[in-house]
């Protein structure tokens, strides 16, 4: 699967049979529970370089877990994950250092800081971790994107 893969699969709960496929897609033998008093729950998948959150709504009205980050890893020694194999969403790449990102994608509203820099687009929101030194990306979140 490369990035861009898991965008169809953004904001779906867990009972379509579109969330099933992906699960079973990606080796996942049970389905995602959220322990009680959590809101949330992560499907991890170290030999992937993936982890998948699943979030329970806000307003309470359903126990359907929505898919709302896809977490893809540059597997990085300190992360203890593999490195994720897919081709990463509008032309970046893991050694993509800040400022290259930035170059490909433009400068992040608000800025960014802190190491994080978050492009909002209309159907996903995408956020780049850097490394300390900011010389490549750590790891890449494709999110459900911030309401208005």
């Amino acid at each position: 699967m490369n990035a861009e893969d898991f965008l169809f699969y953004l904001g779906k709960t867990d009972d379509t049979e579109d969330i099933k496929m992906l699960l079973a897609q990606l080796g996942v033998k049970k389905h995602p529970k959220v322990r009680r008093g959590d809101i949330d729950v992560y499907v991890e998948l170290p030999k992937k370089g993936v982890t998948l959150v699943f979030e329970l709504p806000e307003d309470g009205k359903t126990s359907l877990l929505s898919l709302t980050d896809v977490q893809l890893y540059a597997g990085l020694p300190m992360q203890d994950t593999d490195k994720f194999p897919g081709s990463l969403p509008e032309g970046l790449e893991f050694s993509d250092s800040c400022d290259e990102a930035r170059r490909k994608l433009g400068p992040p509203p608000g800025g960014g800081g802190d190491g994080i820099d978050i492009w909002e687009r209309p159907a996903y929101s995408l956020i780049a971790e850097y490394r300390r030194d900011l010389s490549s990306i750590a790891l890449l979140h494709l999110s459900v994107p911030e309401a208005e």
